[in-house]
């Protein structure tokens, strides 16, 4: 659709009768000729103008399937379609290329999955999923006033329909690209997303579950609750408190893992019967190595100033709590040691002489 020979024919004779005019007023009569000759041009071309076949306000599909909005008839000369594509691309285009290469848009153009717009009352913008004689059944929808005003709105259950006798059938068309991102914006909102692949209205789940350690915004969290199912409440391993959204959190976090763990840091089981202090680095095994650490026995804990990291491997570690810090802490101190944590050394406590 990008020929454009009528207005380039158009811009070229305007130009000519402009150049010529000079001429004319020098008093060469071939000038006036030529210019008499190409504005009759311009009148017969009005004369023989073509009526669109479009018009304001349809959709259209070409023989390539390509889907087109007709937005206006842009041009002062009555022969081009200014097209707006779903994607919000714009093209402009003769009447006659159009004309020959594409036809009205109708709901037996829709295909499963695709998302349209129903213009009636405050308008409804779903995600179609099939057709018989009285209804289209769609997977969600969104209620707003074409798109501008969103409330109030509603994100429907998916199987639930739109109904439409044969006379409104038209009322349906294609939805624009702010009315596609409006939905998908409201789904999510609402906690769904649409699953392109499976066709399908999904839940969306939380990244993240009661219980995981993650590293957000530099710092390692457990997520100790999920509230309104809206926001996670994570808990710092110094007891700070935090709410924070879960599409936030989703987009800026990840799962804590052994590579997010420093020389120093202090480290636990996942059944809690050990506590160390992490090396830094792993064995050949993949095991973390420690400067030092307790272990629960069955008389009660037991402290040890060698690696007791090779017990167990990374996948059964998480960070401390900072009441396990501070039972690593005083089981060193009872244990007689001390951790020199500049030169990464444990270091016994000598007694004193008499």
């Amino acid at each position: 659709m990008n020929n454009m020979s009528n207005k380039d024919d158009e811009r070229l004779r305007k130009t000519t009768i402009a150049f010529l005019k000079d001429f004319a007023e020098q008093g060469y009569e071939n000038a006036v000729e030529c210019i008499d000759w190409l504005e009759k041009q311009g009148e017969q071309k009005s004369i023989d103008m073509v009526e669109p076949k479009f018009h304001e306000g349809d959709w259209i599909i070409t023989d390539k399937n390509h889907i087109w909005y007709v937005d206006e008839d842009c041009s002062t000369t009555g022969y081009l379609y200014r097209l707006v594509a779903i994607n919000g691309k714009v093209e402009v285009a003769e009447y006659e290329v159009v004309d020959e290469h594409a036809r009205l848009w109708t709901i037996a153009d829709a295909k499963d999955g695709d998302i349209l717009f129903q213009d009636l009352m405050c308008g409804k913008t779903f995600i179609y999923n099939g057709i018989n004689p009285d209804m289209a059944i769609l997977y969600s929808f969104l209620i707003s006033n074409d798109g501008e005003d969103v409330l109030p709105y509603h994100i429907g259950k998916p199987n639930t329909g739109i109904g439409f006798i044969e006379e409104n059938k038209n009322i349906i068309h294609p939805a624009t690209k702010k009315q596609r991102e409006l939905l998908f914006a409201k789904m999510k909102e609402a906690g769904y997303e649409w699953d392109i692949e499976k066709k399908e209205v999904k839940k969306i789940e939380p990244k993240f579950k009661v219980g995981d350690y993650i590293v957000y915004k530099g710092y390692v969290w457990k997520v100790f609750n999920i509230s309104l199912e809206k926001y996670y409440e994570l808990l710092k391993i110094n007891n700070e408190v935090s709410t924070c959204s879960i599409e936030y959190v989703d987009n800026n976090a990840h799962l804590w893992t052994i590579q997010d763990a420093k020389d120093g840091d202090i480290l636990v089981s996942k059944s809690g019967d050990k506590i160390f202090s992490y090396r830094g680095n792993l064995d050949l095994r993949g095991r973390p190595c420690a400067y030092y650490g307790i272990y629960k026995v069955h008389d009660g804990i037991r402290f040890s100033p060698c690696a007791i990291g090779n017990y167990f491997t990374y996948e059964d570690v998480h960070p401390a709590t900072k009441e396990q810090c501070e039972q690593l802490e005083e089981a060193m101190a009872e244990a007689g040691y001390t951790f020199d944590f500049d030169k990464k050394e444990l270091n016994k406590i000598e007694a004193p002489r008499l």
